[in-house]
């Protein structure tokens, strides 16, 4: 008999816990913001239906709980106490700015991954410049190629993300003159502001637009051709006109190419 009483007092025990948990769930209670709040220094964050009270001076985010102009008075006068006095005018400029700050870091974030992309696709392009390769093998096969690996080995994601790098035909063109473009303004900025420098050339170009102090140079290196090597028509003979001290190399590959073409065909195999 006693058994079946303390039985029945734990069960009795059991539905009662089972009632109170159940009615202090159904009581919980999500509080709205009011825009009274923003005279105590509190916009709010998350959404409509699940706010959660932030200051706009520290920016702290609290707990939906504390949606009460009690909490939010107490918060505020005991971290921000030489505000207290402020209008309802100065959080209204606050509100704004804190806007303001949010809507310039979403811009950031999207401009930095516009970046990476733009990056990338100057990567690429410097890859096909250098395999010589005609410009469409970048949109036609490289990027399917890259989206199919990274869909493969790393999710949806990751391959959406790949697929937003420009690479198609015009733009690969417009990155390799981009950074033709850019080899040239550094290599002719370090020759008007060096005090002396050397040339290694390979063929002649048009140099018309360009500034440079041709006294400066000390060495050129260029093949045995007249037009290069030639000390009164070439661009030897030319140069010494302004830079007497200027020393010509003969190109050493140049060299090794001249001396293969007399090897003995026994020479060339082995």
């Amino acid at each position: 008999m006693n058994k079946v009483q303390c039985t029945d007092q734990h069960s009795s025990s059991d539905s009662n816990r089972r009632n109170v948990n159940s009615k202090s769930t159904v009581g919980t209670k999500v509080r709205k913001y009011n825009t009274e709040y923003l005279q105590l220094g509190f916009t709010f964050a998350g959404t409509e239906d699940e706010p959660k009270p932030q200051c706009i001076i520290c920016l702290e985010i609290l707990s939906n709980e504390s949606m009460k102009p009690s909490k939010l008075r107490r918060h505020f006068e005991t971290k921000h106490g030489e505000f207290t006095r402020k209008s309802l005018d100065f959080f209204v400029v606050k509100l704004g700015e804190f806007k303001k700050s949010q809507k310039v870091m979403k811009s950031s974030t999207s401009l930095s991954g516009n970046k990476n992309a733009t990056l990338a696709s100057y990567e690429v392009a410097q890859l096909v410049a250098k395999s010589g390769k005609a410009h469409t093998i970048a949109e036609e096969l490289i990027l399917p190629a890259a989206i199919v690996l990274c869909k493969t080995m790393l999710g949806k994601s990751a391959a959406k993300l790949i697929s937003s790098v420009p690479l198609s035909n015009n733009t690969i063109q417009r990155r390799i003159t981009d950074m033709s473009a850019n080899i040239e303004e550094t290599l002719f900025t370090r020759l008007s502001t060096s005090d002396k420098f050397a040339l290694q050339l390979d063929e002649s170009t048009d140099i018309a637009n360009h500034v440079i102090r041709w006294e400066k140079c000390v060495g050129i290196t260029t093949d045995g051709a007249a037009a290069m090597s030639g000390y009164k028509t070439g661009l030897l003979g030319r140069m010494k006109e302004v830079a007497p001290q200027v020393k010509w190399t003969h190109c050493c590959i140049h060299r090794e190419a001249l001396v293969a073409k007399r090897l003995s065909e026994h020479m060339k195999t082995t």
